[in-house]
């Protein structure tokens, strides 16, 4: 099932982005074939009704077990349609989980500013978070990076979070990221 399922969502993602680099293709196929995207995925199309399990597991069932549900389905549609029919299966399981992988900025920014800030100033980035907000359930933080004379800030509903949106936004106004 897994490895049906990461060539599906593979191919899908070169298709979706053709230029992207290795790394990041792997990244996001990792986000899109884990235990929480399957279980939500699972959950989403409602075909937890129709899936049976022992009954040593109780409900509400972990995402484990409806990871494993999905794959098993995939396997059963690879043995029945082939190839063609567990592509299109994986594509209509995971619409709109594509869509967060699009839009999402890639996890590596900090390192990807730690390098440019290296070979360019010789120091690493500095980072400022704190706490701006938001209530228990919602957080807010803002973060100010800097290095070599640039600075930017971010935000995010956590410290890593705002940290990445600062490093982006610091990398985009250097002309690293477009």
């Amino acid at each position: 099932g897994y490895t049906l399922l990461g060539a599906a969502v593979g191919e899908n993602l070169f298709h979706r982005h053709p230029d992207a680099c290795e790394g990041q293709m792997s990244r996001w196929r990792a986000r899109l074939v884990s235990r929480k995207a399957l279980a939500r995925a699972m959950e989403q199309r409602e075909l937890l009704p129709h899936c049976r399990v022992g009954a040593q597991v109780q409900e509400p069932w972990p995402d484990s077990v409806k990871a494993n549900l999905a794959e098993s389905i995939l396997a059963a549609i690879y043995l029945d349609g082939g190839w063609d029919a567990v592509r299109q299966a994986v594509a209509k399981l995971l619409d709109g989980f594509y869509d967060d992988v699009d839009t999402a900025p890639p996890p590596d920014v900090k390192n990807q500013l730690q390098q440019w800030a290296l070979e360019h100033h010789k120091t690493l980035p500095d980072y400022s978070s704190e706490r701006s907000g938001g209530s228990d359930h919602a957080p807010e933080f803002n973060c100010q990076v800097s290095v070599g004379g640039h600075s930017a800030t971010g935000t995010g509903t956590s410290r890593r979070r705002a940290e990445a949106a600062a490093a982006s936004a610091l990398l985009s106004e250097v002309g690293v990221l477009e």
